[in-house]
């Protein structure tokens, strides 16, 4: 026995789940992220129902956790075993699970009756703990190995284990597809992204997980995040890289972190605590920095030729030749920012189908804007914007009062009004009525019409469109998903901008192969089509609205986009 869980053990510890913490280049999609948050809200809804299911199970007739156990624990020998428990199922007439289900509920094969209790009740408090103590010691029912409970308590707690097991199922199938089928899934990245502000401490907090919700177009409600994934799934107010990293990680396998530097007087726990503080630029910054040192002998032979790489050969001091190194990486300003373009091109087909996934969800917002009968432009500015019914000019705080979203800040507001050249960050009719209008040649028609029609008649319009419409909410939401979308654009913007080392203008030299001036729009659908991107009519819009000036590709357009 002892030799099978030894070997059980070593098995276990040989194929540990390796998590890197260095920095990663790649980009985490939108569609990952969607799954993260599905994810987060999977464990809160399944630990809500384990709840549920736990008081449940303690109003049945007769039950009594110390029976229960003495039930499944037919050799009497104080734990009770995955076996015993599987044996117990089929008495039961559940005999879908093996083993491996089980293990999700009960991690050691060993369960005593204290783990046994904190497994099937709801919260395990001191005084919860010795009221069952007590009726243990007060009943007079002693389970003996040939014994059974009552039918129906036995049917209701082993429909209860099931169901348990169920929803543990469910979110080991669910880490498997956020996780394991993601490519682009990487820890460190994932923790960073989330923790979107600076703490003074390296954690996420519930505000973060609201927020990503927020960024990725769907609702939760931060008091179940705060109640429920912080306080009962991490029993604490933050989460810490670590935590992050467990809750993402296949139970039974042990995790080993790398990427930090292993040193003699700080923790690996110290070490990954001060990587993930570091904000995205700041490591790779950083990263760079340590790198300008590492010469290559193709960057000697570049800088002096045959020469300089002879010297190097001839050397027979070790501490000279790094010497040598040193000197020449401090005249080499070139290599450490060197990048092919292949992948340059890789990183920029990346970014423009990122691109276009946003530049859609800000369309439908400006199509059901303007696909509702009673929405005129000047009439909603005046009358949901401005709160004197004025054409003044709308503040940012008079924006972020009017969205009534408490997930999202000032800061954020005038982010999304510079990064849409909003001039002096503050909005006017003009400006409005540009930022709402859609690119959709038939929708664009139709607004147009609206614009002149209120010019044409604006009494008219008033008396037609007054309270009539849920106008007002659109309008909000609209707001709401563009300062969301500036924040996605913005992390986006950043991230080939990080990829391509600063160069990723160079781009719009290899599509227009160096003409500069007058080529078409044309030229980079084709650049792209060549390349496995195939655009609709409407993506190509979207890119020629980002990167053409008249028609023709703008380096000025192109310089504009990768900035933030």
């Amino acid at each position: 026995m002892h030799r099978q869980l030894a070997a059980s053990k070593r098995q276990s510890i040989s194929h540990p789940i390796k998590i890197d913490t260095t920095f990663t280049q790649e980009i985490i999609s939108g569609h990952t992220q969607s799954l993260v948050c599905e994810y987060f809200l999977l464990l809160i809804e399944n630990q809500e129902q384990k709840l549920v299911l736990k008081d449940d199970i303690q109003l049945v007739e007769g039950f009594n956790p110390i029976n229960i156990f003495q039930r499944i624990d037919r050799s009497q020998c104080g734990f009770i075993t995955h076996a015993d428990i599987l044996q117990f199922l089929r008495d039961n007439n559940i005999v879908s699970l093996d083993k491996d289900d089980i293990k999700l509920l009960f991690k050691k094969d060993k369960t005593i009756y204290q783990v046994f209790l904190r497994t099937v009740l709801s919260q395990v408090e001191h005084e919860s703990a010795k009221f069952f103590n007590v009726r243990a010691s007060e009943s007079e029912i002693v389970v003996r190995k040939i014994d059974k409970l009552p039918k129906r308590l036995e049917r209701k707690f082993s429909q209860f284990i099931l169901q348990l097991v169920q929803l543990e199922k469910q979110i080991e199938i669910m880490k498997q597809v956020t996780v394991q089928k993601q490519k682009d899934f990487d820890f460190m990245r994932m923790f960073k992204i989330i923790r979107f502000h600076e703490h003074d401490a390296n954690v996420i907090v519930p505000q973060d997980i609201k927020r990503m919700f927020v960024m990725n177009n769907q609702t939760i409600d931060e008091i179940r995040v705060q109640n429920v994934l912080f306080g009962q799934i991490l029993g604490r107010n933050v989460m810490s890289f670590q935590d992050f990293c467990n809750l993402f990680v296949k139970q039974g396998h042990k995790i080993v972190i790398t990427g930090a530097t292993q040193d003699q007087s700080n923790s690996l726990k110290a070490q990954v605590s001060h990587l993930a503080q570091k904000s995205i630029m700041q490591e790779f910054t950083e990263k760079k920095q340590k790198s300008i040192f590492q010469v290559s002998t193709k960057d000697v032979m570049k800088a002096d030729g045959n020469k300089t790489l002879n010297t190097l050969r001839s050397s027979n001091s070790i501490q000279q030749q790094l010497e040598t190194q040193t000197e020449l990486a401090k005249t080499l300003t070139f290599k450490t920012d060197y990048i092919s373009s292949e992948k340059i091109v890789k990183n920029f087909i990346t970014y423009v189908q990122e691109q276009i996934i946003l530049d859609d969800q800000l369309e439908d917002l400006r199509i059901k804007l303007t696909n509702d009968r009673d929405f005129y432009p000047q009439q909603v500015y005046k009358t949901y914007l401005n709160q004197d019914s004025s054409l003044n000019d709308i503040e940012p705080n008079e924006l972020l009062e009017f969205v009534q979203d408490p997930s999202i800040n000032i800061d954020e507001v005038i982010q999304a009004l510079d990064f849409h050249q909003i001039s002096g960050s503050k909005l006017n009719l003009d400006t409005f009525r540009l930022l709402i209008r859609p690119s959709n040649k038939d929708f664009a028609l139709l607004y147009d019409k609206r614009c002149q029609e209120e010019i044409e008649n604006e009494a008219a319009i008033l008396d037609k469109t007054r309270y009539k419409s849920d106008t007002k909410e659109k309008l909000m939401s609209f707001f709401r998903g563009l300062v969301i979308n500036t924040m996605k654009n913005i992390e986006i913007r950043k991230t080939y901008s990080q990829q391509s080392k600063g160069k990723g203008v160079d781009i719009f030299r290899f599509i227009t192969q160096n003409m500069h001036r007058d080529a078409p729009h044309s030229m980079l659908v084709e650049f792209l089509k060549n390349r496995g991107v195939t655009l609709n009519r409407k993506e190509s819009l979207y890119l020629r609205e980002r990167f053409c000036q008249d028609h023709y590709l703008s380096s000025h357009k192109f310089e504009q986009q990768f900035r933030y």
